[in-house]
């Protein structure tokens, strides 16, 4: 069934526009969410108990933590279920420990660069990214983000990886991810004296006949690559006359 916008409040839908302040709290919580459950991925327990436990010495409120879960819960990173009458959170592989000790997305890009330290710093500390596994003989990390998967793997001079063809590493291609909120890598791109490969801007882009809004901007790893972080901000109807 395609979407309609029938019984739309004023042809609108659309996420509450939270303050800027309050979307980088968020942002800041789906990343020590993502981090804990990265280094332990069997933990289970309810909001309140991430509340006081995982995110210990941070007093967010329990709306906070409520938002940054759901937006964990949409990116299919962690599962919500029921257990004695309570609702707990986990990541979403636990339930499959015994085969495996993390959920593999089908599709995840292996990105050769030419120092992995350096790649990683930038790809913790400043795009917010978690180490899910490492395998530092091979120079390797495999690295998670709300459910968004990438893998960094130093450069082995081998022919097929061409890492010294001219002109930008994956040209041609970007990877797009999406986040509560572009507030907090934004304030930490500026820190950094990391300069954007495009202004911030809104956009709104067709399915069918509604018209999904986010706000985003480009910017490049220090290989190359080029990425668009994204905050959705919503959907309304394709006006009559597009």
């Amino acid at each position: 069934m395609q979407p309609t916008c029938e019984g739309a409040r004023g042809c609108w839908t659309s996420l509450t526009r939270m303050s800027a302040e309050a979307a980088m709290r968020i942002d800041e919580l789906v990343v020590r969410i993502s981090r804990h459950l990265a280094a332990n991925p069997s933990a289970c327990d309810t909001a309140e108990g991430i509340r006081q436990w995982w995110l210990a010495g941070t007093a967010p409120t329990p709306q906070d933590v409520s938002a940054a879960l759901d937006h964990l819960v949409r990116a299919g990173s962690v599962e919500r279920l029921v257990q004695h009458s309570s609702t707990v959170y986990r990541a979403k592989h636990a339930a499959q420990l015994k085969r495996t000790a993390m959920e593999w997305n089908a599709l995840v890009p292996e990105l050769v660069v030419a120092d992995y330290e350096r790649s990683k710093a930038f790809y913790v500390d400043v795009f917010g990214f978690s180490v899910r596994f490492e395998r530092p003989e091979s120079r390797f990390g495999y690295f998670d983000l709300g459910g968004a998967q990438i893998m960094l793997l130093e450069d082995t001079n081998r022919p097929i990886y061409q890492m010294h063809r001219p002109g930008p590493k994956g040209k041609g291609l970007h990877f797009q991810i999406e986040i509560p909120s572009i507030s907090g890598i934004l304030e930490r791109l500026n820190k950094a004296s990391i300069p954007l490969a495009s202004d911030v801007v809104e956009s709104w882009y067709r399915q069918d006949a509604l018209l999904h809004g986010q706000k985003e901007f480009f910017v490049a790893d220090p290989d190359g690559y080029l990425y668009r972080f994204c905050e959705y901000i919503g959907e309304r109807c394709v006006p009559n006359d597009a």
